[in-house]
């Protein structure tokens, strides 16, 4: 993992997928955007490119996804989508893509937008957004911890 410079987190869903991002060198994790996902329509625009885009052009040196893992530690259909969603983002990109736990993160930011008085419709395009920010904060917060315990 690279500890210096702007890292992507990204929140794999079916029908959309949330990024967040943290400025140069800060390990403060950022809602970003949310982008759709269709599954079933082969001529939309392809996401990994979209994503690899994005990441070239915010100068991003890791891409964290998240690892969507039941509570018991087992894996599930999101999990093996999220895995195929990272492989294939990697034939798009020579960035370093890592997984992380993502437990909760949609759970905690639903909880979050719930108590914020956002309007429904609005939660919805940010439900994934701050999910990635969730991520990447665990992760970015991980990469702390390592540093200080070297």
């Amino acid at each position: 993992m690279n500890n210096l410079g702007v890292k992507l987190g990204i929140d794999v869903g079916r029908s959309r997928v949330g990024l967040a991002k943290n400025c140069k060198n800060s390990s403060l994790a950022m809602p970003f955007m949310t982008l759709k996902r269709d599954l079933k329509d082969s001529n939309s625009i392809n996401i990994y490119e979209r994503i690899a885009k994005v990441a070239k052009q915010i100068n991003a040196v890791t891409i964290f996804v998240g690892y969507p893992i039941t509570l018991l530690g087992k894996e599930s259909i999101s999990t093996k989508d999220a895995i195929l969603f990272s492989e294939t983002l990697g034939k798009y990109t020579e960035i370093e893509i890592c997984m992380i736990d993502e437990r909760f993160s949609t759970t905690i930011a639903n909880r979050y937008l719930l108590t914020s008085g956002i309007s429904k419709v609005k939660r919805k395009s940010l439900l994934d957004q701050i999910a990635a920010a969730i991520i990447l904060q665990s992760a970015l917060d991980l990469e702390k911890n390592i540093l200080i315990n070297k």
